[in-house]
């Protein structure tokens, strides 16, 4: 691609806009310095000359446009280009999840201190992590990113500067400074291109000294439609049939970080019209949908799922999402509204379909009374998607071929690495998915016997079509199914 003259035309569409932001240079973006690139969301994308062409994620000041000049001795052409094209390539080009050098870091004030917290929130938001990980390992304290479900360490700190760190945190989340003896739970927003992101706190006291998890949530995102989610086709179709309950009771299952909660927000996106009203109970609210009741629980006050959910059935809902069944009292009125004529969608931690209703008779639910009440019940995983810039096809062994049952002759795609997935070989994460539907008008027995007979069998089955399609790949479907064996022995 000749990016200079290709700037120069600055293509319209998303598609292209994303190819030729995919092929700026890191050193040609290291032209503008970073603190302006994260500060205003700006990439340098070619120079021609004294010309500098640089894409801005908003309307630029005057002011800006001085700075970014001074600061490159070059003359700024503008392009301003949508926040969600912009931001990966911002954080691919200037490697936001490398390894920094954090040697004079105890020499810094205290606003070098609040700088520096901002920049790692920054870094994660842009690197795409759903989570921040400070904990202590001997003489300092790592600091990782959870991107696409796996850890990566992005920083390292000594004692001191991690401690002065760690209460900061605290101060802005409203915990307890001096307390380093009890767990604690907070919340802080952090500002983030017009838009604020909900960080949740969790400390815990530990044998190594005091650890803290942030958990990243962009409440205002824009929420995606279920042909967004790329799903097998049958897995689609069967969630499109869902919408069109008229009542009834709906599970996702799965363990923490599986995608559940995002699937039952594009699951209310598709049934959000006006002739509906929609209400969720949520711990916590994660997104904002305008035109939905939100409610999120507050246990200290007296707020639980079963005392919120009791009242928003007193509101005359059509259709309610409850975050999570935890308790009987929970799983008792979620049951019995679907049952009285409202489409319930819900989760529960379970390892697939059959124990997902297990969970449900664990908390004192009967299995006839489950199955009279479920309109459908889905297992659903994530795993890493493969980076199309970089994926490469390749044969299956004759040992994964046995033991994942793909034909022997079967081509699928194996991870490479490339500046784009920072040499990791992927780059977001794809859904896997098992579901059973339920007529309306079928037999307790009936519905029992369309239950799945083996576990894992319809994630396997999903997960060969993902690798066949190239979406991922034998090493993470072994990766996951290794996991799923142990849970099973452990049970």
């Amino acid at each position: 691609m000749n990016l200079q003259r290709a700037c120069a035309s600055w293509p319209q569409s998303d598609s292209e806009l994303q190819t030729l932001l995919a092929a700026v240079a890191p050193a040609v973006a290291r032209i503008l310095p970073e603190n302006l690139a994260l500060e205003f969301g700006a990439l340098a994308c070619a120079q021609e000359g004294n010309e500098l062409t640089v894409a801005v994620s908003q309307t630029p000041s005057d002011a800006l446009i001085t700075r970014i000049e001074r600061a490159t001795g070059l003359r700024a052409s503008i392009k301003v280009v949508a926040a969600h094209l912009l931001t990966p390539e911002i954080a691919r080009c200037y490697g936001t999840v490398q390894i920094r050098n954090t040697a004079a870091f105890e020499e810094r004030e205290e606003q070098n201190l609040s700088q520096y917290l901002d920049q790692l929130l920054e870094r994660a938001i842009l690197a795409r992590a759903s989570d921040i990980h400070l904990d202590l390992v001997p003489d300092k304290t790592r600091i990782r990113f959870r991107i696409d479900g796996h850890l990566k360490v992005v920083d390292n700190l000594d004692a001191s500067a991690a401690t002065r760190l760690i209460s900061r945190i605290k101060l802005l989340a409203g915990l307890d400074i001096a307390e380093r003896r009890l767990p604690q739970d907070g919340h802080l927003s952090f500002p983030f291109e017009a838009r604020s992101i909900d960080v949740r706190v969790a400390t815990i006291p530990s044998e190594a000294g005091e650890r803290v998890a942030l958990r990243l949530l962009d409440r205002q995102s824009g929420n995606q439609q279920l042909e967004q989610l790329d799903f097998s086709p049958h897995i689609l179709s069967s969630l499109q049939q869902i919408c069109l309950a008229r009542g009834g009771f709906f599970l996702i299952c799965g363990p923490t970080g599986s995608g559940k909660s995002t699937t039952l927000y594009a699951l209310l996106h598709a049934l959000c019209r006006e002739e509906l009203h929609l209400c969720t109970v949520e711990d916590p609210v994660e997104k904002i949908v305008p035109g939905i009741t939100q409610v999120g629980i507050n246990p200290k006050s007296g707020l639980t799922f079963a005392v919120a959910l009791r009242a928003l059935l007193r509101q005359d809902p059509d259709v309610l999402m409850v975050g999570e069944i935890r308790d009987q009292e929970t799983a008792t009125t979620a049951l019995g509204a679907a049952l009285s004529g409202q489409l319930v969608f819900s989760t529960v931690h379970g390892a697939d379909i059959v124990s997902g209703i297990a969970r449900l008779c664990e908390l004192g639910q009967t299995e006839n009374l489950i199955l009279q009440a479920l309109t459908g019940i889905m297992s659903q995983r994530l795993v890493r998607r493969l980076c199309r810039s970089c994926r490469r096809s390749t044969n299956v062994s004759p040992d994964d071929a046995q033991r994942y049952g793909f034909n022997r002759d079967a081509t699928v795609f194996a991870a490479v690495g490339c500046e784009r997935c920072h040499h990791t070989g992927y780059r977001g994460r794809v859904a896997i998915a098992d579901i059973a539907l339920f007529a309306s008008n079928q037999s307790t027995a009936k519905r029992r016997a369309n239950l799945p007979r083996h576990n894992y069998a319809g994630l396997l089955d999903d997960a060969r079509r993902h690798c066949l399609a190239g979406d991922t790949c034998i090493a993470e479907i072994a990766s996951l199914f290794q996991t799923e064996a142990s849970s099973s022995d452990a049970r």
